[in-house]
């Protein structure tokens, strides 16, 4: 077990920065942009949907929509947990120490 280098210790944790940061963020583009996306073809489905009357239509647009945001929401949360996997321990310190609060990497 490793202990903090400042203070000596053992009270440490993983602090797992960069994958947490980066997966919201990544959540959050993902989401947008599955929106975004989802958004432009549930406007030509609902065009081309006009046969089918206008509430098919409409229903088709939204789920369509909701199930581009989620999938976008999903894909960019595993991209940027990835991403921040591999800051942490490079650009931000791995571990913490609860007692004097200490950043380092083992």
């Amino acid at each position: 077990m490793s202990t903090c280098p400042h203070c000596g210790s053992g009270h440490i944790y993983a602090r797992k920065f960069g994958k947490q940061t980066c997966n919201s963020v990544g959540m959050t583009a993902g989401a947008i942009g599955g929106f975004a996306a989802a958004s432009r073809g549930a406007a030509l489905g609902a065009s081309a949907g006009l046969a089918a009357g206008p509430i098919g239509s409409a229903l088709g647009g939204i789920a369509g929509a909701l199930m581009g945001g989620l999938l976008g929401a999903v894909a960019g949360s595993q991209t940027g947990s990835q991403i921040g996997e591999q800051l942490d321990g490079t650009v931000f310190d791995r571990m913490a120490c609860h007692d004097c609060g200490h950043t380092f990497n083992p």
